[in-house]
């Protein structure tokens, strides 16, 4: 009777174990592991230290340079048979000068200038380097480009903070022809200007050492997106040059970023913007690009700030306190969310205010 007994209670048990163990694994096969995307890293190549020997010249010579040398003639861009006078500008510190002029331009949109940089050395003062820049009608810096032909510099008049005349000779080694141009400026206290070469907030020492900035949008201790960034090296450009792009990322196939045919939403909640009716994407979002000069052009990197405006100065106050709209799958059901974030590039900070994820199923939210 006890054997009967015990081959009953073994074949119960036999029985419990093979209706759960068929049970959990079809449950597991029906569940499929959540694949978290891998951020990549980037080797940026360092920039080459330039070599800048400046020729200090100290000698003065009759160059014939008068005061009506204060403008210099330019070709007009249309009809380079044209010509127009453009004025000397200057500005200058205490061991540095600049002297500037408009260019030729590029056209209806943009605006170009000729910039040559000098050195000053009490009594003597010699060329440093001289570039393009070009920029849009709203000051906007389209691009840095160094002039690569031969400049040599003749010093008719130099006195400290008061006069500098003379005249640039531009040598051209590709076709052999010379061009010199004259100047004449007075130096007036309104010109003085900090000019520098340096600028101590690059992106790498700013903002690189803080990403990525992951975000877990219903907190359950898995993160759905990242603020992450990229990077496209322009080494063979002269300056060289690096553009950063900020991006939020998706990490799963199951996380959606929300735009629409301006392009991905991220805005103050005052607009009340839907979820409804907008396109989605798991790639990439931009937020902002940096451009990264090499030195001695540092001076000129800039936010982009928006994705179809020209560059502006490095801040962009557009991304303080604002929103993205998300949207993430669970169990074949879409839940609407929102990502409240601050990037402020002047204070070298990000921050995620708030996320928000709609508990109801299919249902779309307004911020």
């Amino acid at each position: 009777m006890k054997i009967i007994r015990i081959k009953r209670y073994i074949l119960l048990f036999s029985s419990l174990f093979m209706i759960f163990f068929c049970c959990s694994k079809s449950n597991n096969e029906d569940i499929a592991p959540v694949k978290i995307k891998e951020l990549k890293t980037y080797e940026v190549i360092p920039f080459e230290v330039p070599t800048n020997n400046v020729e200090y010249i100290c000698e003065r010579k009759d160059l014939g340079v008068t005061k009506g040398d204060s403008t210099t003639i330019v070709p007009y861009y249309f009809d380079m048979s044209l010509t127009s006078e453009k004025l000397w500008n200057i500005k200058y510190s205490e061991n540095t000068l600049e002297l500037n002029h408009l260019s030729s331009g590029c056209g209806d949109e943009c605006v170009s200038w000729d910039i040559y940089k000098f050195k000053i050395d009490e009594n003597c003062i010699g060329l440093s380097y001289a570039y393009y820049r070009t920029q849009d009608f709203f000051d906007g810096i389209r691009d840095i480009e160094k002039i690569e032909t031969n400049i040599s510099l003749q010093v008719q008049n130099w006195i400290k903070n008061e006069h500098f005349s003379g005249q640039l000779v531009i040598s051209n080694p590709l076709d052999g022809t010379e061009k010199i141009k004259k100047f004449w400026v007075d130096i007036k206290p309104e010109n003085y200007s900090e000019l520098s070469e340096t600028n101590p907030l690059s992106f790498d020492d700013c903002l690189k050492s803080k990403l990525p900035l992951y975000i877990d949008l219903n907190n359950d201790n898995v993160n759905d997106f990242a603020i992450h960034y990229n990077v496209q090296q322009y080494l063979n450009k002269s300056p060289q040059r690096n553009k950063y792009a900020i991006n939020l990322v998706s990490l799963n196939e199951n996380n959606f970023i929300l735009y629409n045919r301006n392009g991905f939403i991220h805005s103050n909640k005052e607009n009340n913007i839907t979820t409804e009716n907008k396109d989605e994407t798991t790639n990439d979002s931009f937020l902002d690009v940096y451009t990264d000069f090499n030195l001695p052009y540092q001076e000129y990197s800039y936010w982009l700030r928006d994705i179809i405006a020209w560059s502006r100065p490095a801040t962009f106050p557009d991304l303080e306190n604002n929103y993205f709209l998300v949207k993430k799958i669970v169990n074949n059901k879409s839940f609407y969310g929102w990502i409240n974030f601050t990037i402020d590039t002047n204070n070298c900070s990000y921050q995620i205010h708030e996320t928000f994820l709609n508990s109801e199923p299919d249902k779309h939210i307004i911020i």
